[in-house]
């Protein structure tokens, strides 16, 4: 059975609770899975292995904004939150993750000559896919 057709997509849409900030990000990484809790008994012979609680890390390159409004503006309102909804999106599915946490994030990372950018990761919370 085929699995599809490889995807090309020059600008998902990247929503940090409200505030979209798709025209700043040049990378957006989602890692959905589930915790592995031991469940080895007397008798087997190897560790087996289930799902425990869902887990969740969203890692986004974006370049640097700042001000009223701005990138580090949004990440200044949610920093230590805990309770952060991303949503990532393209044509055809969407991933949000719900309460997730941004621990910490460089928000001043400027170089002569160069476009800043930040790089940030949140962690936690419970995700959810939807086909569109």
């Amino acid at each position: 059975m085929p699995i599809g057709t490889p995807a090309y997509y020059a600008s998902p849409t990247v929503l940090l609770g409200a505030t979209d900030i798709s025209s700043v990000v040049s990378s957006a990484t989602v890692t959905a899975g589930y915790d592995e809790l031991e469940i080895t008994a007397f008798g087997n012979t190897g560790h087996r292995m289930t799902k425990g609680l869902k887990t969740a890390e969203v890692s986004l390159s974006c370049f640097a904004t700042y001000g009223v409004g701005s990138l580090e503006a949004t990440l200044n309102d949610i920093l230590g939150d805990g309770n952060t909804t991303v949503t990532i999106s393209n044509d055809e599915v969407e991933w949000e993750i719900t309460n997730m946490m941004l621990s910490s994030a460089p928000v001043i990372n400027q170089t002569t000559g160069e476009i800043s950018t930040i790089d940030v990761t949140l962690t936690g919370g419970e995700w959810t896919r939807t086909a569109l």
